[in-house]
């Protein structure tokens, strides 16, 4: 995982939960720090890596990709080693990283007709393809990347007709080479081919309405890294007070406002999909990051203002490298680096006569268990299936209060011991007792890192459960 902390920190360099502080909050991790011993680079860190006249001007968005050209089918283990593209809108370049310890910008010394003019959103795919919005000129601009980003071709000119454009601010590359860009001043979506041809156009006069959109991500049938294969636009719109979830042939399915989820003035800023497609926005007013489900049902808001843990200024650009989980966050003037991680929220517990019904919330797929034991921490039962995924949302589990049946699998893989071997018919006796809860997220951070709660209960003799505060 030490490489990808390279890419992270030379992208743009300047200067709550159930029982948790915004601090403890895990729907995102730090990586290790013998990993990654920074985490959120600064101002400092520009001038080290690319000189003392090097300046963070309005940082935009970011695209993450693992080349081909720089993965050795030989070695399995270095699929984290990936490449980082970062818009630098205010003095209009990009900043890369062009090996696994350096980095390059784009944009200063080239002639007129290739210049950048405050660009937005970036895109970039396996094979080296990148596209730039290049906003002040009207345009969407192809690069080519082999170790260094070369010019290739533009498309489009100021116009509002087909394959023209009005202040571009977005682009996506899809699997196949396609690429959506968001018409922006147009409040459209134009739809081209592998090789530049005007395939669809959606939001004149087909039903779609756009008022000023401002960001979009995109996925498809054959995107190799994704778990539900959905096909999918997801649009920033309204000046980023909503977001639009589109079929992949540009009908509205579903918007939501921020209003929706407790955040009335929400600027959505950018867009980011992971391996199950869940949906990352960042939102520059609140300094925040939500997350939502596929179907754009909200899931969980993470971080606050600040300089500290978990805590941003006004982040902009995401980027997420879909198979290992893997995040890039732009701000204001720094870039932090998460893995994805999950956040048991909302543990609650439900007691009647008899049984007793566990209830918590996941933000993220997790391998989850749920196991108690005795006061004197002996193991008497797993309520759940062992191995087995749930969420991102509501679980419940109930207790009768029975052992269950002792599985020698437990016994194997976590060393539990049984006080006694009580029948699967008998009662557990009364008592106080522990109800102790474990995620594991499925990416990469799963080696190190699970998120924990436990609940404690007190069994009378006439079988009444009392939760221990």
């Amino acid at each position: 995982m030490s490489r990808i902390f390279f890419a992270v920190i030379l992208i743009f360099f300047s200067s709550a939960s159930y029982g948790q502080s915004v601090s403890d909050q895990t729907t995102l991790v730090h990586p290790q720090k013998k990993h990654a011993p920074i985490r959120k680079a600064g101002k400092y860190l520009l001038k080290l890596y690319l000189g003392i006249s090097a300046k963070v001007d309005d940082p935009q968005g970011i695209a993450i990709v693992k080349l081909i050209s720089r993965d050795d089918p030989d070695v399995p283990k270095d699929d984290d080693e990936v490449t980082v593209y970062g818009v630098n809108r205010g003095n209009n370049s990009i900043i890369y990283n062009n090996s696994l310890l350096s980095v390059a910008i784009y944009g200063k010394g080239l002639p007129d007709e290739h210049r950048l003019k405050s660009p937005n959103g970036i895109t970039a795919n396996p094979a080296g393809r990148v596209l730039v919005a290049d906003t002040g000129n009207d345009r969407i601009v192809e690069l080519q990347d082999n170790g260094i980003l070369s010019h290739v071709r533009t498309y489009g000119k100021k116009g509002t007709g087909k394959g023209e454009f009005n202040a571009p601010l977005d682009v996506k590359l899809d699997s196949q080479g396609n690429f959506y860009v968001l018409d922006s001043g147009n409040n459209r979506i134009q739809f081209f081919s592998a090789d530049g041809e005007v395939l669809e156009i959606w939001g004149e006069g087909d039903g779609l309405s756009l008022n000023n959109p401002i960001s979009m991500v995109v996925t498809d049938l054959r995107e190799r890294w994704s778990y539900s294969k959905k096909n999918m636009i997801i649009v920033s719109d309204n000046n980023g007070a909503s977001l639009k979830k589109l079929t992949g042939k540009g009908v509205l399915v579903k918007e939501v406002t921020g209003a929706d989820i407790g955040y009335p003035d929400a600027l959505f800023a950018y867009l980011a999909l992971d391996y199950y497609d869940n949906i990352y926005a960042t939102d520059r007013k609140n300094h925040v990051i939500h997350k939502f489900k596929s179907n754009l049902s909200y899931i969980t808001t993470f971080g606050r203002r600040g300089k500290n843990k978990n805590e941003f200024i006004e982040p902009r650009g995401i980027a997420i490298w879909r198979r290992l989980g893997q995040v890039i966050i732009g701000e204001k003037e720094t870039v932090q680096y998460y893995l994805i991680g999950t956040e048991l929220q909302d543990v609650r517990l439900e007691t009647v006569k008899g049984a007793v019904y566990l209830s918590a919330k996941l933000t993220e797929r997790a391998i989850l268990k749920v196991d108690i034991f005795d006061e004197n921490n002996n193991f008497v039962r797993r309520l759940n299936k062992t191995g087995k995924k749930y969420g991102p949302g509501n679980v419940t589990f109930r207790w009768n209060m029975m052992p269950g049946e002792f599985e020698s699998i437990y016994k194997e893989i976590d060393g539990y011991k049984r006080k006694k071997n009580y029948s699967i018919d008998e009662k557990v006796p009364a008592g106080k007792y522990k109800i102790r809860l474990e995620a594991k997220p499925t990416y990469s951070s799963k080696k190190y890192f699970k998120d924990k709660e436990q609940i404690e209960l007190e069994i009378k003799e006439n079988g009444i459960v009392v939760e221990i505060k």
